[in-house]
Formats: C-alpha cells, sequence, structure tokens
C-alpha cells in the first residue's frame, strides 16, 4: 500500500518510516545496481570499484555544495544535524588508489537530469534522509571493499561511514521528526528524498559515461 506524503503521523508512524515507505521503489532500484551489487558481492574488479568512486565522487562534488548551502541558510532549523562534505573523502581514496578525479563536466548525463532543489527545510530534511541513510549501507559495504582490496587504501569513505554512520543517523532522524511535524514540510521532504535518489541513480547508472575531458 502506498503511504501518501499527507497523510497525518501516529504514535507509531514517524516521518522516518513515512519517508521510507514513500520512497521504497527508488531505494529498491539503487540496490539493483550493478556496481554496489558487485562490490557487496565481493565481485568487483578493481577498474569497477575505481569507477564507482569516480561516479561518487562526481555525485558528491555536485551536492556538497548544495547540501551546505541549504544547512546555511536554515541553520536555525536544524536541530543540531550538521552536514559534511564526502567529495573530499572520495578525493582521498582516489589518491590513495592513485587516480586522478574526473571533474563532474567529464560525466555525459542525460540534460533533464536535475540535482535537488532546496528551497525550504523540508527540502533539505528529504535530501539529508538519503545521503546520511546512505552512511547504513556503506558500513555494511565496508568489509566487502577490504575484501576486494589488498590494504585499506581506497577505502576511507567505507571506513568513515562504519565508523559514522550510526551518530549521523541519530542526528538526522531527530531533524528530519523536527522537521515532518508540519504536514507541507512533509510533502517537501518526500518529494526532495526522491529527487535525491533519482540524481544518484543517474550518476551511478551505466548509461551516464564518461566522457573524455576537454580544459
Amino acid at each position: 500500500m502506498m503511504i501518501r506524503a499527507d497523510e497525518g503521523l501516529t504514535d507509531t508512524r514517524t516521518v522516518r518510516e513515512v519517508l521510507r515507505r514513500a520512497t521504497v521503489a527508488s531505494h529498491e532500484q539503487l540496490h539493483e545496481n550493478h556496481l554496489l551489487n558487485q562490490l557487496a558481492q565481493k565481485t568487483i574488479s578493481r577498474d569497477d570499484y575505481v569507477e564507482l568512486h569516480l561516479r561518487f565522487h562526481a555525485y558528491y562534488t555536485e551536492l556538497d555544495g548544495i547540501i551546505t548551502s541549504a544547512c546555511d541558510r536554515f541553520t536555525d532549523h536544524l536541530n543540531g544535524y550538521a552536514y559534511e562534505p564526502r567529495s573530499p573523502i572520495f578525493s582521498s581514496d582516489l589518491a590513495d588508489l592513485a587516480v586522478p578525479v574526473v571533474p563532474p563536466f567529464a560525466f555525459a548525463l542525460p540534460l533533464e537530469i536535475l540535482p535537488p532543489d532546496i528551497r525550504c527545510v523540508g527540502d533539505l530534511a528529504g535530501a539529508a534522509y538519503v545521503v546520511e541513510g546512505s552512511l547504513l549501507g556503506g558500513s555494511q559495504l565496508c568489509k566487502a571493499a577490504s575484501a576486494v582490496l589488498p590494504t585499506d587504501a581506497g577505502c576511507g569513505y567505507w571506513l568513515w561511514c562504519r565508523q559514522n554512520g550510526g551518530r549521523r543517523w541519530a542526528a538526522t532522524c531527530r531533524f528530519i521528526e523536527c522537521v515532518g511535524r508540519s504536514e507541507a514540510q512533509r510533502a517537501a521532504m518526500v518529494a526532495s528524498a526522491e529527487a535525491t535518489f533519482g540524481y544518484l541513480g543517474v550518476w551511478l547508472s551505466p548509461r551516464t559515461k564518461i566522457a573524455s575531458v576537454h580544459v
């Protein structure tokens, strides 16, 4: 049964549950990504592991500034939540793997795909739900990454997820539960979460090619 964003909350239905049920299809589609599946199954090649990092780096290079700017605008409504940029972690991993970063403009994305447009605190909370929730999955991939690489060099992001995921998810839940008291903000959260899932899905899609870099 589909859960609408405008449904009233009950004592047993948290904002997190409303978001989870409203975005379940997008979440499951992401879990079917070929690169993430290969990593989870410990069958990923080094080249594909590098490609996964390049795609994540480009995605967060685009998203980090958007979310950081939104946190600055809505600082009075964050309830203790603070964003930590991810692209520097991926840059460090790629350096450890002796691979130069590839800027976002070197990827051939569909022209109609745009990053999430964060105009209100509900939009920010929806994006935070996706990017912070991904740390829980990232912590589970830490052991797989350690198994496919000869050393921890290049595993920095997954280690960061394992070390920080629980703490950051708890802070995110406090944030979204506070913001989600408003029906209008809940609707914005669902739309933004869907947009953030969709944007990541495009960056990780095999249809999005890494083009030649022309400076």
